[in-house]
């Protein structure tokens, strides 16, 4: 009777132990924020509540998620890679609960419908030996306890985890009152599993609602490529729970896959397509691909060293074309569930409408810019006839154009039968240029375009025979390009670029539009050589007509070139525009022509003129002005001509104008006809020396002169004439302007 008493009185102690333990527990099993900590206090519980040696928390796979188990005392967590059909996850789906004992050479086995009812034995069969056998050996205890308890913890089936408790410490088994004892444990136990796969899933479900309207506000604010791109990685590692990834798009033009940025990676798989084979079929099949870091087909030892354990790998489809690929990486196991990967379509799918807007969007903003360069050319083409001028102006806007550190021409010189640089580049000095020069017959890029006509592209310059033939020790090229200056009658040359910018590479769209580009230089070239030979063509008539008139007297032989010299010394000293010096150049030889429609007698008298035979001579500006009025010259001379006899203070003819009114190349012209007067022979005069000619004219400065012309005129004559000598000018017959059109 004693004992018996003394037997319930221990049962009802552990029994009532047990009942009050459960709120020990509460306040650490709330603070837990992982699972796997969630599971280690479960574990600590379940083995101080039932006096066990040690305590297993089971969480079977749910949704994707591989199983976790976590013991006490305290263990490693692992991720076994299949989950036994064996007694655990029997219990975990019928919510049964079950003590396994093997005592002495029998094996016993009580089971109860739930833990908080009385256990029943039950045969343990051959069958349900095997099942906790397997178990075991998944669990890696080896040999199998002897005597086990098995309690789900769940609110509702299936269980969310399954309590292993292993060996009582105590000599006495475990009863079915130990286990039913255990059932508000588990009940507990079973809820915060729950309410912490509920939290899990709640902000999952918000950080990835963040990542859809982060994506989604992106695709509003945002057009620049490159950001847009680094935001929609970052977004999408959040949402899915990943620490790194990279994003890839495609370019038909160039590569399959051209890489674009990072995130978390540092320098691992930059350039380096992740994922391949897997990414080769996410793009096929355009479908997200859940990879396992331990697959044998993935090249994965750098990124295992990293400690990533699985990746995602994601197109990006837009307009149902796979326009790009994701590699996410986590380093845990990642589950995807089916909201999981709806949700995955959908940002990426967003992710990928927002990339290809902004692809387009740069794509025309690209093709607006080579319109405004092509228009900018044209307008050289409309404004400009000095070919070395608009070829330097095509350089510059053509290097811009094609964003290039390097831009030249190469022209091809009948003479020599070499191709040259033109001195007019973007990227090269004078030495490197003059040393661009080429027999045709020589290899190298330039000599085979041009022989070709041929456009040629490389972005492995540094491997390409033939750049490196050319353009060794000159020129440091990571690419080029090419592209022959052809008309429909022959091949001019040949216009270069080099080193794309900010280490892109040459496309073909690049190259139509260099080519583009050389046809409008090409038109420049042939229209500037075509008004250069026309203005040769005019020069010489002019020329002879100057000398028509300067012949009619001998005194006056040579003294429209003098007159032009010293008037273009002086326009190019006070640093016109390049038009005017040319304009000034021309009147200068003409600026007499009017003295045809005057009389030999007048023009040739010895002595001193009467009132009305110099009032004659006055008529010439205004003959002269007549004359030219009825050739179509293309140098606007006629007011230089007209009023080169005006004064600076308005006494002057034919029209009295002062000062500023009087056209500056007029005022030029007026103190060079001046100063050949004083320093030339006449019928009725000696020649002065310059320096006394200079005095005179500094007498009347201010009064028949403009003081800041005469003042110019003394300086520019100081650098360029010894004090006391006249240039011998008459008769040179020099064509005043550049003789070679390209060089």
């Amino acid at each position: 009777m004693n004992g018996t008493r003394k037997s319930k009185s221990s049962n009802r102690k552990t029994f009532t132990g047990l009942l009050k333990a459960p709120g020990y527990f509460v306040k650490e099993v709330m603070a837990c924020r992982t699972a796997e900590s969630l599971a280690h206090i479960l574990a600590k519980g379940g083995r101080f509540l039932a006096q066990a040696k040690q305590a297993l928390v089971v969480m079977p796979p749910q949704e994707g998620w591989d199983a976790v188990v976590q013991g006490d005392p305290e263990q490693s967590q692992f991720f076994p890679a299949d989950f036994p059909k064996g007694l655990i996850r029997a219990l975990s789906e019928n919510g049964r609960s079950c003590i396994w004992s093997q005592r002495e050479s029998s094996f016993l086995a009580w089971e109860a419908a739930n833990p908080e009812t009385l256990a029943k034995v039950f045969p343990p069969t051959t069958q349900l030996k095997n099942m906790w056998l397997r178990d075991a050996q998944w669990l890696g205890l080896n040999p199998a306890p002897q005597e086990v308890m098995l309690l789900p913890l769940y609110g509702t089936c299936p269980a969310p985890g399954v309590l292993v408790l292993i060996g009582p410490k105590r000599a006495a088994h475990w009863t079915t009152r130990d286990l039913k004892a255990l059932g508000t444990f588990s009940r507990l136990a079973g809820m915060a599993l729950e309410a912490f796969d509920q939290r899990r899933r709640l902000e999952q479900r918000i950080r990835q609602s963040s990542a859809v309207s982060e994506i989604a506000q992106n695709v509003n604010t945002t057009l620049d490529l490159d950001i847009l791109m680094r935001l929609v990685l970052l977004e999408m590692t959040k949402a899915m729970n990943c620490q790194a990834g990279d994003l890839w798009l495609k370019d038909e033009k160039r590569q399959p896959m051209v890489f674009q940025t990072q995130l978390g990676l540092n320098t691992l798989g930059s350039g380096k397509l992740l994922g391949t084979p897997y990414s080769q079929r996410a793009i096929e099949t355009g479908e997200p691909i859940l990879v396992d870091m331990d697959a044998p087909d993935l090249d994965s030892a750098e990124l295992k060293r990293e400690g990533f354990r699985a990746m995602i790998v994601t197109p990006l489809k837009a307009k149902n074309k796979v326009i790009g690929i994701m590699h996410l990486l986590a380093k845990q196991k990642i589950a995807c569930s089916r909201d999981d990967l709806v949700l995955l379509r959908t940002l990426t799918s967003q992710a990928a409408l927002a990339i290809d807007n902004a692809r387009l969007f740069n794509e025309t903003k690209r093709k607006a810019q080579e319109l405004l360069g092509l228009y900018e050319v044209a307008q050289v083409i409309s404004e400009m006839s000095n070919v070395s001028s608009a070829l330097g102006q095509i350089v510059e806007r053509v290097a811009v154009i094609l964003n290039v550190e390097k831009c030249w021409f190469m022209f091809y010189d009948e003479r020599t039968g070499e191709l040259k640089a033109h001195r007019q580049a973007i990227g090269a000095v004078d030495e490197q240029l003059e040393a661009l020069r080429f027999m045709l017959g020589a290899p190298g890029v330039s000599t085979a375009v041009f022989r070709t006509s041929h456009p040629f592209y490389s972005n492995e310059a540094e491997r390409e025979n033939s750049v490196q033939a050319e353009f060794k020790n000159i020129f440091n090229l990571r690419n080029i390009m090419a592209v022959p200056l052809r008309s429909r009658e022959q091949t001019l040359g040949v216009f270069l670029a080099g080193n794309k910018r900010e280490g892109d590479v040459f496309t073909g769209n690049d190259v139509r539009l260099f080519r583009t580009l050389a046809s409008e230089a090409t038109v420049v070239i042939q229209n500037a050589n075509l008004f250069d030979k026309l203005r040769r063509s005019y020069f010489s008539i002019v020329q002879v007509i100057s000398e028509m008139v300067d012949a009619r007297e001998h005194y006056t032989r040579g003294h429209s070139e003098r007159v032009s010299h010293y008037a273009a010394m002086m326009a190019n000293h006070l640093k016109l525009p390049a038009e005017m010096v040319e304009a000034i150049t021309i009147a200068g030889l003409l600026h007499d022509i009017g003295k045809i429609g005057i009389s030999e007698k007048i023009l040739l008298k010895p002595g001193k003129l009467d009132a009305d035979e110099f009032q004659k001579i006055k008529e010439h500006p205004t003959i002269g002005e007549h004359i030219l009025e009825s050739v179509e010259i293309p140098w606007d001379i006629l007011s230089m001509v007209r009023h080169h006899h005006e004064f600076f203070d308005g006494q002057g003819y034919p029209d009295g104008l002062v000062g500023d009114s009087i056209p500056v190349g007029a005022r030029i012209l007026s103190v060079a006809d001046a100063f050949d007067v004083i320093t030339s022979e006449r019928t009725y005069k000696k020649p002065s020396l310059p320096m006394e000619a200079f005095a005179e004219l500094n007498r009347v400065s201010g009064k028949q002169f403009d003081p800041a012309i005469v003042a110019a005129f003394a300086e520019v004559w100081a650098q360029q004439v010894p004090a006391n000598e006249v240039p011998h000018i008459e008769g040179s017959g020099k064509y005043p302007f550049p003789e070679k059109s390209l060089d």
